[in-house]
């Protein structure tokens, strides 16, 4: 009798095998994450890939149109806009993930408290969300700026705390959904310690959606900050960033359109990457779709 030969078990996958799997998928999303790093990369390495400085002045060479020599034209200073663009991706990025960054630290903690003791706890702190999500974010980035001064430290401030409500609800609403799982209350029979319990068990099954959530939050700062240095209340001249970029050349927009059209194409493709990203990201990471 022949030996029946053994089928070959499919080989079990990573977490994030099947996240990359899932992802990929959506062209887009990685389109959009290629699109990202290059503006990164952009930014890192401004030094090498610009032939000025972003704050050198020639006044004999002001308003020129986009040429050879100046790829995006000059502005009214004779600054080399496409240099100015690049150096303006680092301030708008580093405000854009270290907004993220902070209001996801502090919001993270607030929602794992508060959805973990729940009762008194819970109340007390999702009422001070609620009294910081009534007040409009801008407006309250804006107050924030006004009294504290106008610079990157300040604006990055000022966006992380209007934002900190955001995450702090969502990883409540995860913190609550995951306590009640099995595995959770297994471990607090066990007398696993609360803080072993919050660390080990609850956070990394509740961190899916805070994930997506600050991929679509780094637009929405950039698009704050930009909005911001628009009205003067962000970073401030010569320092190259692009909403005060556009904000300089509104008043030549007739004559040089091209003053305003690339830091707003750059403001755009870059919002519109991490758009996709993020599109992508909350399909990767939906249990319900990976199979």
């Amino acid at each position: 009798m022949q030996k029946r030969k053994k089928e070959k078990e499919p080989e079990k996958q990573s977490q994030f095998q099947i996240f990359w799997r899932m992802f990929r998928k959506n062209k887009l999303a990685v389109a959009g994450l290629v699109v990202l790093l290059l503006i990164i990369l952009a930014a890192i390495f401004a030094d090498f890939i610009t032939p000025y400085y972003p704050e050198e002045q020639n006044l004999a060479g002001a308003f020129i149109s986009p040429n050879a020599s100046h790829w995006f034209g000059t502005d009214e200073f004779g600054r080399d806009i496409y240099t100015r663009v690049i150096y303006g991706a680092r301030q708008s990025l580093v405000i854009g993930f270290g907004a993220v960054a902070l209001a996801m630290v502090i919001g993270c903690v607030l929602g794992l408290i508060s959805g973990y003791y729940g009762g008194a706890v819970d109340a007390f702190l999702m009422r001070i969300m609620d009294i910081i999500m009534a007040i409009p974010s801008m407006l309250f980035a804006i107050a924030i700026v006004a009294a504290l001064g106008s610079n990157l430290r300040n604006l990055l401030i000022a966006i992380a705390l209007s934002k900190i409500p955001n995450y702090a609800r969502i990883m409540r609403a995860s913190v609550m959904s995951v306590k009640q799982m099995e595995y959770v209350t297994s471990a607090k029979v066990l007398g696993v310690s609360n803080l072993r319990v919050i660390l080990g068990d609850i956070l990394p099954n509740s961190f899916s959606p805070i994930i997506v959530q600050a991929t679509l939050g780094v637009a929405f700062s950039i698009l704050t900050a930009a909005g911001m240095s628009f009205l003067g209340l962000g970073i401030q001249p010569p320092t190259p960033e692009w909403g005060n970029m556009i904000s300089t050349a509104k008043n030549y927009i007739r004559e040089f359109p091209y003053m305003t059209i690339f830091p707003g194409a750059a403001i755009m493709v870059t919002i519109l990457a991490l758009n996709l990203l993020g599109d992508g990201l909350r399909d990767a990471l939906d249990p319900k779709l990976r199979y």
